[in-house]
């Protein structure tokens, strides 16, 4: 039986997050505070087209555009 593997997400450090693919990703991802989770669109208080709402799409644009090339 082949050994299952999965990545982490990594922003300087190791951050909680398995990826599901076979390598770990390094990214200037935009974290929530405790460095837990990727900030995305269902925080709490994320008005659109304020400064939060710019980090979540920067995230959103690593996933969909960069990484998919890398």
């Amino acid at each position: 039986m082949a050994e299952q593997t999965s990545g982490h997400l990594f922003t300087y450090l190791l951050l909680p997050i398995y990826t599901g693919f076979s390598c770990h990703i390094h990214g200037l991802f935009v974290l929530t505070q405790l460095r837990q989770n990727l900030t995305n669109k269902i925080e709490i208080g994320i008005v659109h087209r304020s400064n939060d709402s710019i980090l979540v799409e920067w995230n959103q644009l690593l996933f969909d555009k960069c990484l998919p090339k890398a």
